[in-house]
């Protein structure tokens, strides 16, 4: 979706692969519109944004944000031009993904995808405290929340009693990945968190068997998840 309505060139999409290796080595920065799930048959819009573009003076872009708050998602400020993808998992369950056909027409706030996004990113909204798109999970060894600019994980499962903090270990991947070990242990690993957070503005507390972590987000906006689902090809 180009910043400039005009922009219709015939281009070759790229696969699923190179735009994932693209936002992993932080060229672009992935952000989901429509999460897959088993309701919509494992399927899943994503945004493929400049990461850099407002650094770069990149100007607004008005289509791609106006897709995003079609899908549901408010607040975001886009600039430079973006990549829509639709990617599908891979039948048999060997893990990867591949491109889906995304039509000019389904940029349409009222598309199928965006009705049914808008439903799902509504109710997680909903779930986690009103209008504004702070969604939160539990996956049972962790949890976590969130304000419009922190984090919070809270690791179950952490070491108490005296020295218990010596026992713990907490690596922040230059701000994109996180990773928890208990007693050399991995508790926790978080290969790509859904944005950016600011290492030296992280902090951590033990208290009762918990881990509390709070990672302050480099760009204060929702997050729509804690991280993104890597897979393999």
């Amino acid at each position: 979706a180009s910043g400039a309505p005009g922009a219709a060139e015939a281009l070759r999409a790229p696969s699923a692969e190179t735009v994932q290796k693209l936002a992993a080595g932080g060229a672009c920065e992935a952000y989901p519109l429509a999460q897959p799930s088993a309701a919509n048959g494992w399927v899943g819009v994503r945004l493929y944004i400049d990461e850099v573009g407002a650094l770069r003076s990149r100007p607004r872009n008005a289509r791609a944000e106006a897709l995003a708050l079609a899908a549901g998602l408010s607040g975001l400020a886009i600039h430079g031009d973006v990549y829509v993808s639709r990617c599908a998992r891979r039948e048999g369950g060997g893990g990867g993904e591949a491109n889906v056909d995304f039509g000019l027409e389904e940029l349409a706030p009222d598309s199928a995808w965006a009705a049914a996004a808008r439903r799902e990113n509504g109710a997680a909204a909903a779930a986690h405290g009103g209008g504004d798109h702070f969604a939160g999970g539990d996956s049972g060894s962790y949890a976590w929340s969130q304000t419009e600019e922190e984090v919070e994980v809270c690791v179950r499962g952490a070491p108490s009693g005296r020295g218990a903090a010596k026992r713990v270990g907490v690596a922040y991947g230059r701000g994109r990945s996180l990773r928890v070990c208990f007693d050399g242990k991995v508790a926790v690993e978080l290969p790509e968190l859904f944005d950016a957070v600011v290492p030296d503005g992280c902090a951590w507390t033990l208290e009762s068997g918990v881990l509390a972590l709070t990672l302050e987000k480099a760009d204060a906006r929702p997050w729509a998840t804690l991280a993104l689902e890597l897979t393999k090809a």
